[in-house]
């Protein structure tokens, strides 16, 4: 299964449970916090930078472009944790809840047995270096986008991907996230979790 799969995959779970059950222990959850100057959001207690943020959003941008009216991002929604918030806000949420389904998922691999094969890391590097090459050959700016950023996204995601196989190959389904997501970053808020005052000035809108 490719990495692009996998977080396709993972990105559409983190939807369904976005859009079901709302972010974290609710909108009241979680307590203010003092974000890093290039802090994005922070989820199981480690900041997520505005470049990280940025990796995840490059498919929801792609699929958005060409497909969505003039207007639509800045017409205003009901997000699911109640706010009243524009379509690009919501859309936002949804991928900062990937985000951290990721990053729990990561950090239960332990309890599921998944790991990574020396030749996975080996693969997984190459491939990190052909995405971030990809990307500054694009215009990214390589002192805002780090060959490390990329590594580290190519890694992460590939790894929470064989968790949540695992989990299904264990039960027949994925029921045990929602459960996970509070155990690992029952903290979290969409409200307090996400830097929205730095990520206002991050447009999902193609160009």
């Amino acid at each position: 299964m490719t990495g692009q799969i996998r977080l396709a995959m993972l990105f559409g779970a983190a939807l369904a449970l976005f859009c079901t059950a709302g972010c974290g222990s609710g909108p009241g959850a979680g307590t203010v916090i003092a974000f890093g100057e290039d802090e994005a959001m922070r989820t199981v207690g480690a900041p997520v930078s505005v470049a990280e943020f940025m990796l995840y959003s490059v498919d929801v941008k792609t699929a958005g472009d060409g497909t969505v009216d003039d207007g639509f991002y800045e017409r205003i929604g009901i997000s699911a944790s109640g706010a009243a918030l524009t379509n690009e806000n919501i859309v936002k949420e949804g991928i900062a809840e990937s985000i951290r389904t990721v990053r729990v998922l990561c950090a239960a691999a332990g309890e599921y047995g998944a790991s990574l094969s020396a030749d996975e890391e080996r693969i997984l590097k190459e491939n990190a270096g052909t995405y971030h090459r990809q990307m500054t050959e694009a215009g990214v700016d390589e002192a805002f986008l780090s060959e490390e950023t990329v590594e580290r996204f190519v890694r992460e995601t590939y790894l929470a991907g064989k968790v949540y196989a695992r989990m299904e190959s264990l039960r027949g389904d994925t029921e045990d996230i929602p459960a996970l997501l509070e155990r690992y970053d029952g903290s979290y808020s969409s409200r307090t979790s996400i830097n929205w005052e730095l990520l206002t000035g991050f447009s999902l809108q193609g160009s």
